[in-house]
């Protein structure tokens, strides 16, 4: 298994730093879903064979569901890069990243996220708030 991180890590920094010089931060989110997919694949067929778990069906219960979203986000984050008109790179990849993350999360919360997810969400945010508010 730790070699299945090492590789999907090697595989991010790799791609991250080609597709990044062409496509900015559309660049990175491919190249972060490109090594994520092979993570993916890899620890299937390890949880297929070790743990004899039925991956066909689990695939068919979290990645096709996820699927509608991740291709929304990713016209979102390509329609960022084209139209943002922002020339500082830094500045222009922080305001992409955060539109692309935010309507990630929107879209998984509104209709990806089952109630447990949900409580777990708002536990997380209440949780840090009232660190925030007791420091």
């Amino acid at each position: 298994q730790a070699y299945v991180f090492i590789a999907m890590g090697i595989t991010n920094l790799v791609l991250s730093l080609f597709f990044s010089r062409w496509w900015g931060a559309v660049g990175a989110s491919l190249s972060i879903l490109i090594a994520y997919t092979v993570r993916t694949v890899a620890m299937s067929i390890i949880y297929h064979k070790v743990l004899n778990l039925n991956i066909i069906e689990f695939s068919k219960e979290t990645f096709l569901k996820l699927s509608p979203y991740l291709i929304v986000t990713l016209l979102i984050g390509i329609l960022c890069e084209q139209f943002n008109p922002i020339l500082n790179p830094y500045l222009r990849f922080t305001l992409n990243g955060l539109i692309i993350v935010c309507a990630f999360l929107t879209m998984m919360f509104f209709r990806g996220f089952n109630e447990y997810e949900k409580n777990l969400f708002f536990g997380m945010i209440t949780k840090f708030f009232r660190k925030i508010k007791h420091s």
